[in-house]
């Protein structure tokens, strides 16, 4: 709730309406100006780039990501930098597609339609052309760290409901969670 209002004042072009906005929820919610001012400074909105990647010519993100492992070959780099088990990633579009593929190596053997999988690869074969092999690889790396952010926030939905949220064992496994967020680099909603 805390976050929605602040994305709204953040959208505010007039600062002394903004501030006016800020200390009203300061006020009505009993939390400290300091600390709102320093959660609206963590928001921000997805770069127009960010939000292409999510669902790019009617491609999802797992087929997106799934194009880039056959074709420059990023197979072990994703079994080596993504930390989640294809149980937490239930959610995200077309994952199975992406599993599929890093588990056989070959389109034809993962079963997927390898005419939309050719789709794909020709689309992000086209958006990469000019960049040079690392730029490919960092982009990759982007994409798959918006995916665990993904499955890192349905593995924090889901301690809500395995624990009673006024629990010990659910303050014990958030506090875990968020240390294990961290350990990825993943910036996590405080409010």
């Amino acid at each position: 709730m805390i976050r929605d209002l602040l994305r709204f004042v953040r959208g505010l072009t007039d600062r002394i309406e903004a501030d006016m906005r800020l200390r009203e929820i300061s006020r009505a919610l009993d939390v400290s100006l300091e600390t709102l001012y320093a959660e609206m400074r963590g928001i921000r909105e997805k770069r127009p780039e960010e939000r292409q990647t999510e669902k790019k010519e009617g491609f999802e993100i797992g087929e997106i990501l799934a194009a880039y492992c056959t074709l420059y070959g990023f197979y072990d780099l994703f079994s080596e930098i993504f930390p989640y088990t294809p149980a937490h990633c239930r959610e995200i579009p077309s994952f199975s597609v992406l599993e599929r593929i890093v588990t056989a190596r070959d389109p034809e053997a993962a079963g997927i339609d390898p005419n939309r999988h050719k789709a794909v690869e020709v689309s992000v074969e086209a958006e990469n052309a000019e960049l040079a092999e690392e730029a490919v690889k960092d982009k990759f790396v982007k994409l798959l760290s918006g995916v665990a952010k993904t499955a890192f926030e349905k593995e924090k939905s889901d301690l809500a409901e395995r624990f009673d949220p006024k629990s010990e064992e659910y303050f014990a496994a958030m506090v875990a969670l968020l240390e294990k967020g961290k350990k990825l680099g993943i910036k996590t909603n405080r409010a």
